[in-house]
């Protein structure tokens, strides 16, 4: 089965595929992944020390 694809390739002066542009691309749409994962990260860290900050602790240091 032979895929159609409805987007176009960009190209170079020359003709060729544009590496380049895709090569940027990919790490402009890479970086905003990961911040987006770590910005949920964080958010789920914040929220469980947010739940887990009132429970009372006890420590003994006595040995």
């Amino acid at each position: 089965m032979k895929r159609q694809y409805t987007q176009d390739l960009k190209t170079n002066e020359f003709g060729e595929i544009d590496v380049n542009y895709y090569i940027a691309r990919g790490r402009q749409l890479r970086a905003e992944t990961v911040g987006e994962m770590f910005k949920t990260l964080f958010a789920k860290l914040r929220s469980r020390r947010a739940k887990t900050r009132h429970l009372p602790l006890n420590l003994n240091f006595r040995h």
